[in-house]
């Protein structure tokens, strides 16, 4: 995927080195990682889309990832197929709707957009099914949405495994 400008080398060394700066704390470093992550999304989709739709996506990828959250706890605790099926097909069906809703892509704008929200729908299914299987423990809500929305990774690839970032 081509990356989005010259500002993104610039920004992950200037990222990297403020995180490695950060007191050895890992709440501290996620809560960094996640409030980096959320600024850079929220900038890219201010400047590629109408800020009510990417508001709009920003809502719905926050929603659909507490919900996806939420379902790898509950199996984790329980496993359960109706819960599987349902943290799996969530996030697709969050994708589907959010591609039907938008517009017609802008010429020139690269498909930055939607490949990323389809690294969401994959990372949110991923832990939902690793947590059902018991590949993984879940973490707090903080790791998770840390990974979730962790951007390098985001707009460059590739699809990191829940544990492996951690």
């Amino acid at each position: 995927m081509l990356l989005p400008g010259l500002w993104y080398f610039p920004l992950l060394i200037a990222m990297v080195a403020a995180y490695w700066g950060l007191p050895h704390r890992p709440e501290a470093r996620l809560a960094y990682l996640l409030a980096i992550s959320l600024a850079v999304l929220a900038y890219l989709l201010w400047k590629y889309l109408d800020n009510r739709i990417g508001a709009a996506l920003l809502v719905a990828m926050a929603a659909g990832s507490l919900a996806s959250y939420a379902i790898g706890w509950r199996l984790a605790q329980r496993r359960s197929k109706a819960w599987l099926t349902s943290g799996l097909l969530l996030p697709f069906a969050i994708f589907l709707l959010l591609r039907a809703g938008s517009p017609p892509d802008p010429p020139g704008v690269p498909l930055l957009i939607p490949v990323s929200i389809g690294f969401f729908v994959l990372r949110q299914a991923h832990f939902v099914y690793e947590c059902y299987r018991g590949g993984i423990k879940p973490a707090g809500a903080l790791a998770f949405l840390a990974y979730v929305f962790f951007f390098p990774s985001i707009i460059a690839g590739p699809l990191e495994r829940f544990p492996r970032l951690m």
